[in-house]
């Protein structure tokens, strides 16, 4: 699978990111799928996971993980909660980089692609260990 990553600043733009991708030639269903970064995104609308053409893992970076996320914690985790429910609602496959509860301090949280020792497989999951 391939994991394309879409950096807009509107939602406009990330929906019509997501329609290019999805029509492109020879892309068959299960091939890719796209990484909204909202952290990228002027005004955050969690509401473009919802009827995406292909699955989307919604992320929200803050810049110790190399994003431009510049809101508190509970704002991006409810963003990233806000981009899941969308998502289920419209029967849409979204993946979203929560926290789990139990993670412990200093970047182990299971948030960035450079910590995936605590990287959890899932949003309810607790983190792994290499």
């Amino acid at each position: 699978m391939i994991v394309a990553v879409v950096l807009r600043r509107t939602a406009e733009e990330v929906r019509a990111a997501l329609a290019a991708l999805a029509a492109e030639p020879g892309v068959r269903a299960g091939d890719v799928c796209a990484e909204i970064r909202f952290d990228a995104m002027t005004a955050p609308d969690p509401r473009v996971c919802a009827h995406a053409p292909v699955p989307v893992m919604a992320t929200c970076r803050r810049p110790r993980d190399g994003g431009r996320w510049r809101g508190d914690e509970a704002e991006r985790l409810r963003l990233l909660r806000a981009a899941a429910e969308a998502s289920a609602s419209s029967g849409t496959a979204t993946t979203t980089s929560v926290p789990h509860p139990r993670a412990s301090a200093g970047g182990r949280d299971g948030t960035s692609p450079s910590s995936a020792r605590a990287a959890p497989t899932d949003a309810g999951d607790p983190p792994t260990s290499a």
